[in-house]
């Protein structure tokens, strides 16, 4: 029997650009985890350092461009104070333009990376606190580390495994893979707040409208057209309405039927930690699922195959 080797085809999020924060309750089968030591993540992420030798990326923050994968153990796994010991500890943020996009930029690393910081500009100025007043935070105000990878590989679920043409791990083949993988630090550096990006209130951290807003930062940054509307469209499709999309676009929060009142959320630098309490419009019997719900930014996985 002859076998032919299928096309590699992209999927239709490898269309738009990839602004995604990493999720334990779906990405991936327990790679690692954020309510520890971040050591083996950072680990992970210098996976392209060998075959680099002297060209390989080192980290890069908001002020210094080669930062040392031990410095970014150090820095983040300081940054605890207050944590519980199954809180999570930092978080995952991925940049991945699509093909068009790095094409305008002329695979150019250093506009990369300087979109990179403008993204976690944006990060920073979308938190609020629960009365929806934004904190007044700036990107420096963090503490997160970037790296630039060059490639892509295959994960479990993509067609091409599954039909065991490529093994799980390979490099995807052709170029436009240059991608961001961010890690940052759920306190921030003064440890006054505890930023979770996975907080399930939108008054509190707009996940979509902090997609949104970056991507029109790329549109401004590089006189590119294109990004946020791929993005908006995609919302769109997935939201069912434009209203919500134009609350994305103004980087408003949506009506919002319930808040969460868990000591993880209680993000205010002058009032002590709230006690968990059931959700106002639910009762008390559905108290544990909204524990379980509560502890979904509690582990994270790795799973997009960046």
């Amino acid at each position: 029997m002859c076998w032919t080797k299928l096309p590699v085809r992209k999927s239709k999020e490898e269309f738009i650009m990839i602004i995604k924060v990493g999720r334990p309750d779906k990405d991936g089968k327990n790679a690692y985890k954020n309510t520890g030591s971040c050591q083996g993540y950072v680990t992970y992420l210098c996976k392209e350092d060998k075959e680099k030798d002297f060209d390989m990326e080192l980290f890069f923050n908001h002020e210094k461009d080669d930062v040392s994968p031990g410095e970014v153990v150090k820095a983040v796994d300081r940054n605890w104070k207050s944590l519980g010991k199954n809180d999570a500890k930092f978080y995952s943020v991925i940049l991945a333009p699509e093909d068009k996009e790095l094409d305008h930029l002329g695979g150019d690393k250093k506009k990369l990376k300087e979109y990179s910081r403008k993204v976690m500009e944006v990060y920073a100025q979308n938190f609020n606190n629960l009365n929806g007043k934004n904190k007044g935070l700036n990107g420096s105000d963090l503490t997160y580390f970037c790296k630039l990878e060059d490639h892509r590989y295959y994960k479990g679920t993509d067609r091409e495994v599954k039909r065991g043409l490529v093994k799980q791990g390979e490099k995807k083949p052709g170029t436009g893979h240059m991608h961001i993988h961010i890690i940052v630090a759920r306190k921030d550096q003064e440890n006054r707040y505890k930023l979770s990006p996975l907080v399930n209130d939108k008054k509190v951290f707009h996940i979509e409208g902090f997609k949104l807003k970056s991507g029109y930062e790329f549109e401004k940054m590089y006189n590119y057209r294109g990004s946020a509307k791929h993005l908006e469209a995609h919302m769109e499709k997935r939201a069912g309405n434009r209203k919500e999309i134009e609350q994305y676009a103004d980087h408003k929060p949506g009506p919002v039927k319930y808040q969460i009142l868990d000591k993880d959320y209680d993000l205010a630098a002058d009032t002590p930690q709230a006690t968990p309490k059931p959700y106002p419009r639910l009762g008390r019997k559905h108290a544990p699922q909204q524990e379980k719900d509560r502890s979904q930014d509690r582990g994270m996985e790795l799973g997009l195959g960046l």
